[in-house]
Formats: C-alpha cells, structure tokens, sequence
C-alpha cells in the first residue's frame, strides 16, 4: 500500500494564501528534537578539547598536539552522528526533514544506515589522521589532513547522491537533474520509483485540496 501522510509536514509551511494548517505535529516530534540535542551536546566537549590541545602546543612548544586538531574535530562528528542513532530518528533524517519537510517517511531507514556509514566513516578518518600525526611523516600527516580526507569525504558525498537518486527515483523538483535522471532511471521502471512517483502525486493532490479549503470563504 502506498504511504501518504503529508498533512504533517505540510502544516510546517504556511498554507496558500497565508492561512496556516491546523494539523498536529508529528508524535515523535519530541524524540527527533532529542536526536538534534543530542549531536549538538557534542560541540562543547569538542570545542574544550581544541582549546586543551592549543593549551598544550602552547605549554610544551610541541607541534604534535596541533596535529591531531583534524582528528579531533573529524572524531567529535562522527561520534555526533553514531550518538544521533540511540534514538528512534538520526541526524541525517532530521537534517533533510529540516530542509524538506515534505520528505516522506520512507526515508528512515536508509536516513539511519547512511548516518551509520557516515559515523564509521568519519571515525576511521580520524584514527588515521591521528596516526598520521603521532608516528607518521609531516608530509603525510599534511597530505591527509589538508586534502586527502577531504576529498575522500567529497568523493562518497558526491556517490552517496548519485545512489540515492538512483535507488530512491524521487523526483520531486523537476529541475534539469531530475529530468536528466529521470530520462535514464525512470521511476516507473523499479517499485521504489513507483512508491516514490506515488508519493508526491499525493503529496500535490493534498497541498491542492488544503490550498482550496484555505482560499474558499
């Protein structure tokens, strides 16, 4: 059966003709802000231990505690995004439900797997940025910190998008890049495509029907 719930999310935006929607906010509303709260707990403790490491450099003369800044700072998002798992939600749902609030539920699980990926990912880079910068060459550490993991990190955004659309078929906008995957990835072809052309037709019917109740006298 096809999944269409956009009452919700649509009531966050202003309705047609500056009426707001009456809907209810979502029940687990509660449990994602936490999921938020959660990652954003990690700044401070993050953000002492830069200054303890600067504190350090500055004490022994010592380049080393420099260093591990990246890793620290990969170190505490990553575990950001591993501790946005404890809950029902992760860090990666709530973020694109920030930006899209039409997106639909789901999502989830692929949110939390990504989130997962993303945590380990993340991790793993600042283990080896740490190694780097206790037992490995300045060369090596420089290399890695100021472009190697970074470009790492864009080559499995970029892919990471390129999946999605592709697994997902979500085309929503209808811009260029929706049409171009559209044209060799259509969404009529996989039953994920389907749910998701599915979705949006209902999304569109609804936000039709509450822009008509709301525009009527």
């Amino acid at each position: 059966m096809t999944e269409c719930k956009p009452e919700g999310r649509a009531a966050r935006r202003p309705a047609p003709g500056g009426a707001r929607s009456e809907a209810k906010p979502s029940v687990d509303r509660t449990g994602r802000a936490r999921v938020l709260a959660g990652g954003l707990a990690l700044r401070w403790p993050a953000r002492l231990a830069l200054l303890g490491l600067l504190g350090l450099a500055l004490a022994s003369g010592r380049e080393v505690f420099l260093r591990l800044a990246p890793a620290l700072v990969y170190g505490a998002l990553g575990l950001a995004f591993r501790a946005s798992l404890a809950g029902g939600s992760s860090l990666i749902e709530e973020l694109v439900r920030r930006r899209i609030p039409e997106a639909p539920e789901f999502i989830a699980g692929y949110c939390r797997g990504l989130t997962r990926a993303w945590a380990w990912l993340l991790l793993s880079s600042a283990l080896a940025v740490a190694a780097l910068a206790l037992a490995g060459s300045r060369e090596g550490w420089l290399a890695a910190s100021s472009w190697g993991v970074p470009a790492l990190l864009a080559a499995c955004a970029g892919g990471e998008f390129l999946f999605r659309k592709w697994w997902f078929r979500y085309y929503f906008s209808g811009g260029p890049l929706d049409r171009l995957f559209a044209r060799f990835f259509p969404a009529e072809a996989t039953e994920r495509g389907r749910r998701s052309q599915a979705y949006i037709q209902c999304y569109r019917e609804e936000r039709a029907r509450a822009g008509a109740l709301s525009s009527s006298p």
